[in-house]
């Protein structure tokens, strides 16, 4: 089941959980989209921790 992405009000980011969490990061990763309203790709995304550290930058 894939999850919903969710847009950031404010900054029209648009935030994905990863189905993933090779970090092992409390709560998780997740995947930000680069730009405002721009879904997250395999190409193209932030990584983001559970705890809000950025972990990679894929551009």
């Amino acid at each position: 089941m894939e999850l919903k992405a969710i847009k950031n009000k404010y900054t029209g980011e648009i935030w994905k959980k990863s189905n993933t969490n090779h970090s092992g990061s409390v709560g998780g990763e997740w995947k930000v989209g680069l730009g405002k309203g721009n879904i997250p790709t395999k190409s193209n995304k932030i990584t983001v921790s559970g705890t809000g550290i950025i972990l990679k930058i894929n551009k």
